[in-house]
């Protein structure tokens, strides 16, 4: 039987639970609530920018943003915010920004995001 698409709620549902999961890996391997705290600020930052869930950006997505709307910013802005993006793409083991990827590790998300995007 095949796995009725996902809903707004199901999406805002599971981007919580995939960033708690983050902020709870971060802190099992021994980081710092103020790292923790910056990294998940960095996330939020894109996250409204993005107006979608993190996994749904692909690398274009990444060099829109890095490359235009942060160009006037800060360079140790730019990396933090850089690095929280890897850390985040690495907790989810797929290491990089890619449709395929997001694909293969939320099926039946990316199937509702297309329809409720």
């Amino acid at each position: 039987m095949a796995r009725a698409p996902a809903t707004a709620e199901d999406l805002e549902a599971l981007e919580t639970d995939v960033l708690a999961g983050f902020v709870l890996a971060r802190a099992a391997a021994g980081l710092s609530d103020g790292t923790i705290s910056s990294d998940v600020v960095h996330l939020e930052q894109v996250r409204a920018w993005f107006g979608r869930p993190l996994w749904e950006m692909e690398a274009a997505d990444a060099d829109t943003y890095f490359g235009k709307v942060l160009r006037a910013t800060a360079k140790g802005t730019r990396l933090a915010r850089a690095q929280a993006i890897k850390t985040f793409f690495l907790f989810r083991g797929v290491g990089t920004i890619s449709s395929e990827n997001n694909a293969k590790d939320f099926p039946h998300v990316s199937k509702g995001c297309a329809e409720h995007g």
